[in-house]
């Protein structure tokens, strides 16, 4: 990530594939997106603990879905 970074200057997002959260962890996408996580998305499935616990690590974005009773 820092190399995307650094090539032109320009800022970009970083998506992750879906369920990512909810399958591999927060810690994984942390260690994925170094220090880049406030430009990152973490899709975390129907995981609201995942994405919560991204949130909380500074996570820019999560995907949840559930449906608001879970919520």
């Amino acid at each position: 990530m820092d190399r995307i970074a650094r090539l032109n200057g320009n800022r970009f997002l970083a998506l992750s594939v879906e369920s990512a959260g909810s399958s591999f962890g927060v810690p994984w996408w942390l260690n994925v997106v170094n220090d880049h996580a406030g430009l990152s998305v973490l899709d975390c499935g129907a995981a609201p603990t995942a994405a919560r616990q991204a949130l909380d690590c500074g996570v820019g974005w999560v995907i949840c879905r559930v449906n608001a009773a879970q919520l």
